[in-house]
């Protein structure tokens, strides 16, 4: 009889035990999609942090995100969107980043006069051209008119890393929060806008 007894309370300990850790397991889950919740609403509507690199250029810095994919279709829906534009489907998405650059630049170039041939007759006309590392530009300017031809080129460079700790004073208890680091090397462009999101199985 007593061996039934220990058997019968060792499967009740036993279901309790089980019960509670996996009581346990889904509160602490549900504590950390809060929290990570939290980060996402604060990093969607925190603005561009700028910074100078070691040579000087403005380099952009903002806070990542991490969605579940049906928590991405809810919240951010325009993202969903655009992979369906792109015909992939967001379940094999691992990261989505989306990165807005501003171009602003005065070019002052000496007009040369020009004489086009068109059917034959002589047509007065003044032109320019300019060239650097990042621009290359020929306009032509005939009676009222102004054409211009601009080929600009870029390279934006991306990087995630683990940036501050989300709570400093809990020292390296405290995990580090995942930083997008964006630059544009050409000088007349400036990162305007910028949204990484990793996408949480």
């Amino acid at each position: 009889m007593k061996v039934k007894q220990i058997a019968t309370f060792s499967v009740i300990a036993l279901c309790l035990i089980y019960i509670t850790g996996k009581s346990l397991f889904m509160y602490i889950q549900k504590q950390k999609d809060y929290n990570r919740m939290l980060i996402n609403s604060s990093a969607l509507h925190a603005q561009v942090n700028y910074y100078a690199d070691a040579l000087g250029r403005e380099t952009a810095k903002v806070r990542t995100m991490e969605f579940t994919v049906n928590e991405l279709s809810k919240v951010l829906p325009e993202v969903t969107q655009a992979l369906k534009e792109l015909k992939i489907k967001p379940s094999r998405v691992q990261s989505y980043s989306q990165s807005s650059v501003e171009q602003s630049k005065v070019i002052t170039q000496i007009l040369r006069d020009t004489v086009l041939i068109i059917n034959n007759i002589q047509a007065p006309a003044k032109s320019f051209t300019y060239n650097d590392s990042w621009y290359q530009v020929t306009g032509l300017i005939r009676d009222n008119s102004q054409t211009l031809h601009i080929t600009s080129v870029d390279t934006i460079i991306q990087v995630v890393s683990r940036g501050e700790r989300a709570k400093p004073w809990l020292w390296f208890f405290s995990k580090r929060k995942l930083i997008q680091t964006i630059q544009s090397r050409n000088p007349s462009n400036k990162i305007v806008y910028s949204r990484y999101i990793k996408i949480k199985e």
